[in-house]
């Protein structure tokens, strides 16, 4: 067995023993991703030769396939399916592997299929989130700088989400606010932070935890190399970060007793 097999083998083994107090971590996957912390951020492991197929990575991973990975596993725990069932039903639109296109490439698309899974929702507009209407059109316009999009169908296919996504009524948490609602935020919320590119929906993404009574990160963090939390409190690291308006904020559907765990 190669190093990263077992590796692989020994972290689920980690992810699927019991948690403490009768713990469900379908309903928690913050327990399943604190145990990345420390693995390294490496960005673009999805990007494979070849045909387009399911990728998994326990031992590298970006923001995103840090918070999809860390659900995936979550839902497995009690769900009875493999991971990977879990991981392709969120990675892929309606769960189907059709090429580079049917990768769910903006995380608003991503999180408004995960809603319609009944995996999470969004609460951003209940948190006090004002509207939040982008023209989302990144890869489209961009479509040379990313060589599948030279396929007529995977270019259709973003031009399809990025209308979805357009149609949407989104909201966000504006930088300058999110000190002020932070404390409604719970412990697990998975938080997307708003770009300020005219045509970008999302820039980061990562688990609230609490410090010390202060929202926190939990995150793939790109200048860290690896999974951490966040040195700073989130709304001081939203507001040190020019690439960052605001953030919208999704909570994982029945979440267990949040409260123990600030």
């Amino acid at each position: 067995m190669k190093k990263n097999e077992i590796y692989a083998c020994c972290l689920l083994l980690a992810l699927f023993w019991p948690l403490p107090n009768g713990a469900q971590p379908a309903a928690n996957p913050l327990e399943t991703a604190q145990k990345f912390i420390g693995v390294p951020y490496v960005p673009g492991t999805l990007e494979q030769p070849g045909p387009e197929r399911l990728v998994e990575n326990l031992e590298a991973m970006d923001c995103w396939t840090f918070v999809e990975q860390s659900v995936a596993l979550a839902l497995a725990h009690t769900s009875g399916r493999p991971w990977t069932s879990h991981l392709q039903a969120l990675r892929y639109r309606n769960g189907r592997i059709d090429g580079y296109g049917s990768r769910l490439h903006y995380f608003l698309e991503w999180a408004l299929q995960a809603e319609a899974m009944g995996v999470l929702h969004d609460v951003t507009r209940s948190l006090g989130g004002l509207p939040y209407q982008k023209n989302v059109s990144y890869m489209s316009q961009n479509a040379t700088k990313y060589s599948r999009l030279a396929d007529p169908g995977a270019l259709a296919a973003i031009q399809a989400a990025e209308a979805r996504i357009r149609a949407h009524a989104w909201f966000f948490v504006p930088k300058a606010n999110i000190s002020a609602m932070e404390h409604l935020l719970l412990p697990g919320d998975i938080v997307a932070t708003t770009a300020t590119h005219a045509h970008l929906d999302v820039t980061h993404q990562g688990f609230v935890v609490f410090r010390h009574q202060r929202a926190h990160l939990l995150h793939a963090s790109s200048r860290a190399g690896k999974v951490v939390v966040s040195d700073k409190p989130l709304a001081e690291y939203v507001q040190g970060n020019k690439d960052q308006s605001g953030i919208v904020v999704l909570r994982v559907r029945a979440f267990l007793q949040p409260e123990n765990n600030r």
